[in-house]
């Protein structure tokens, strides 16, 4: 999530009138949508160079048409009681701050040079430059934030270990293939 107001607070009015005031907003965005939707997100002036579509992390997976199962069976209870358990933990944890282990930091101190070493000039991420570079430091430790508030009951009792991190830089190689494809489309 990011700052979703410039100001410390909002206030926002209600249907009937009421006015209510949102302490320290955040915003997240998750969306699905078709490819031809991405082109046409980048085609909108500025959206790239304003740094609007450097702060999405992309998933486009290969289409199933023609290799789907038509009857599938529901999600069993007890993975969606688990799913439904995790996000109420999730939404209800106080703010506060994470911090990483020494070991952790040089996982994430090597993960940020080898990317900034693939935005140099005639490396794969060249063209990627605006949006590698979030993910090269500030979006990989946000990942890692989650996967550790999802392993941890307290997380903040306990730094972010190097496992955790590494983890977090595999999903970040995930999107990186990913990304290409939404900025190639």
């Amino acid at each position: 999530a990011v700052p979703g107001h410039l100001e410390p607070h909002a206030m926002v009015d209600r249907a009937g009138g009421r006015r209510d005031l949102i302490p320290e907003p955040y915003l997240a965005i998750a969306s699905t949508a078709q490819p031809c939707m991405l082109s046409a997100l980048a085609q909108i002036k500025n959206s790239r160079a304003s740094g609007l579509l450097s702060r999405f992390l992309f998933s486009i997976p290969e289409p199933m048409a023609g290799d789907r199962e038509i009857e599938t069976p529901g999600v069993p209870q007890e993975l969606a009681a688990g799913w439904r358990t995790l996000a109420l933990r999730l939404h209800r944890l106080p703010r506060g701050l994470l911090r990483l282990t020494e070991e952790a930091w040089a996982v994430l101190r090597a993960f940020a040079e080898e990317i900034e070493e693939r935005l140099r000039p005639g490396r794969d991420l060249r063209h990627l430059a605006d949006w590698a570079g979030k993910l090269q430091v500030g979006q990989t430790a946000r990942i890692a934030a989650v996967l550790h508030c999802c392993e941890h009951a307290e997380p903040h009792s306990a730094r972010i270990g190097a496992a955790t991190k590494r983890r977090a830089i595999a999903l970040s190689r995930y999107y990186i293939g990913h990304a290409k494809v939404a900025f190639e489309s």
